[in-house]
């Protein structure tokens, strides 16, 4: 990978980083006021679940994506030559894709393989569930 794509990217991911941490802060600003706020006599407990479930969900796809941008980072720092080829098939991922996703590691047809095998696999934990 040429030096100044190279340069590129780790601003991308970089700025992504910045952004993510962000959020994660103003969700957990969030959290700590609507705790303030929700006295136990004003906040039926039945809502007060929900919501926690919402925040926390969120808190943790933002922690998820966090850590795949980290390790990207450190991929492009000391594998330079590997970053932005596909784990699967050892090709070059897209461009278009790599400028969208710039922590990705799968090409288009891996990852949406790898997104088809992770939903069949929910669904069928789902299923045992009930």
């Amino acid at each position: 990978m040429q030096t100044n794509r190279r340069r590129h990217l780790t601003r991308r991911l970089e700025a992504e980083r910045a952004n993510l941490t962000s959020a994660l802060r103003d969700l957990e600003s969030e959290a700590e006021l609507d705790a303030i706020e929700a006295a136990p006599d004003r906040l039926a407990p039945r809502d007060a679940l929900p919501d926690a479930e919402v925040a926390e969900a969120a808190a943790s796809v933002e922690l998820g994506k966090l850590h795949e941008i980290d390790a990207a980072l450190e991929r492009l720092r000391d594998h330079p030559d590997d970053f932005g080829l596909c784990i699967v098939c050892r090709k070059p991922i897209e461009k278009e894709r790599l400028e969208l996703i710039p922590w990705t590691q799968r090409c288009a047809p891996h990852a949406a393989a790898a997104e088809r095998a992770e939903r069949a696999e929910r669904a069928e934990i789902d299923s045992l569930a009930r």
